[in-house]
C-alpha cells in the first residue's frame, strides 16, 4: 500500500523559504528575476552560498548539494524549500541525504523535471506531501505570467481549501472515476528510478507523468519499461501532464493511448503541469479523485496543516 504521508506546515506571509539548487548549474538573471517574484509575494529568502557552486553541468559537488539541502532542512526557521532548476543532478544526492532526519520535520518542499527525483525520495523515504510545481528559473523564462504562476503554487499549499485541478485540454484515454494518492513526476526520471528504493509505490496510486523534448518513441519505451517493471499493475488511474516538445500532438496521443488504454483505469491526459507556458502546482502524496467525465483531479484534503 502508498504510505501515510505527514502533511508540512502551512507558508504564511513572511515566512522563510531556502532555496536550493540540488541538480543542474543555472543562469544567473533567471535566478534572480525567480527569487524577486518569491519576494514580491511577500516571503523572505535564504540562499546558501552552495547554490552558486559549479562542477561542470552540476551546481557543484554531490556532497555540497546533498549538505546545502540538509542544512536547509534541518534549519528551524526555515518553513519551506523551493528549487532553482532542475536539469540534471538529483538522483546523485539521493543516497547522501538522512532520511531520518528528513522524515522527523516535514516541509513544504518544491520543484519538478529533474527534481522528480526528490520529490519521490520525500514521499517514499520521508513519508511526506510534496509539491510538484515551477522552480525559479521555469517562472522567469518558461511561464507565460510569473506572478500568476507563483501564486497559483501558494494557492495549492492552503491549509483551508482542498485544490481541485481542471484539465485544460481534457483528453480522455480511457474513461472513469478514480480514487488514490498522486505519486509520479517526470517520465524520464521515473524510469530512471525504477529498481531504486525511491520510486514511488504505485499500487492503488493515481500516477501523475509528464515529459519534455522526447520523441513518441522514446516516450513509448519509457512506459513500457515501467509496464515490464510491472509498476503500471494495480494503478488507480492516470492523470497525464504537458509532454511538450515531443513530436506532433498526435502521435504523442498515439502512444499514450496504446501503452495506457489496456490499463483498464480511468486515464486522462490534458493537465497543464510540467513543462510549458503554464505549470500548475499540485501535492505529491495527498489523496485525489481523478473524473474523467468532470476532466477533474480533486484533492480529498488540503496538503498542509495550519499552525
Amino acid at each position: 500500500m502508498p504510505p501515510t504521508v505527514n502533511r508540512p506546515a502551512a507558508l504564511e506571509k513572511g515566512d522563510l523559504v531556502g532555496i536550493a539548487a540540488p541538480a543542474s548549474c543555472f543562469d544567473r538573471g533567471l535566478y534572480e528575476t525567480g527569487l524577486a517574484i518569491l519576494e514580491g509575494a511577500g516571503f523572505s529568502v535564504k540562499v546558501p552560498n552552495f547554490v552558486f557552486l559549479r562542477e561542470g553541468y552540476l551546481a557543484g559537488p554531490d556532497s555540497a548539494r546533498a549538505q546545502a539541502l540538509m542544512d536547509l532542512w534541518l534549519d528551524p526557521e526555515v518553513k519551506a524549500i523551493f528549487c532553482v532548476r532542475g536539469g540534471y543532478g538529483s538522483m546523485r544526492i539521493l543516497d547522501l541525504l538522512n532520511w531520518q532526519a528528513i522524515k522527523k520535520s516535514p516541509k513544504i518542499f518544491m520543484g519538478f523535471s529533474d527534481i522528480t527525483a526528490l520529490l519521490a525520495g520525500f514521499y517514499n523515504k520521508g513519508k511526506m506531501a510534496v509539491f510538484h510545481g515551477p522552480v525559479l528559473t521555469s517562472l522567469a523564462r518558461d511561464a507565460a505570467d510569473p506572478k500568476a504562476e507563483m501564486l497559483a503554487a501558494l494557492e495549492a499549499m492552503r491549509p483551508d481549501k482542498a485544490l481541485v485541478l481542471q484539465a485544460q485540454d481534457p483528453l480522455e484515454i480511457a474513461p472513469g472515476r478514480a480514487f488514490g494518492p498522486v505519486v509520479g513526476g517526470n517520465l524520464s526520471l521515473l524510469a530512471h528510478l525504477v529498481g531504486t528504493p525511491y520510486f514511488p509505490q504505485t499500487k492503488g496510486a493515481i500516477l501523475f507523468i509528464e515529459d519534455c523534448a522526447e520523441a513518441p518513441y522514446r516516450i513509448d519505451r519509457k512506459l513500457f519499461h515501467l509496464k515490464m517493471a510491472g509498476l503500471l499493475d494495480n494503478l488507480a488511474g492516470v492523470a497525464v501532464g504537458r509532454f511538450c516538445q515531443c513530436g506532433s500532438e498526435g502521435a504523442v496521443e498515439k502512444v499514450l493511448q496504446k501503452a495506457l488504454a489496456p490499463l483498464n483505469v480511468p486515464v486522462l491526459a490534458g493537465f497543464a503541469s510540467g513543462h510549458g507556458p503554464v505549470n500548475m502546482a499540485f501535492p505529491l502524496g495527498i489523496a485525489a479523485t481523478l473524473d474523467t467525465k468532470k476532466a477533474s483531479l480533486a484533492f480529498e484534503c488540503p496538503a498542509t496543516k495550519a499552525l
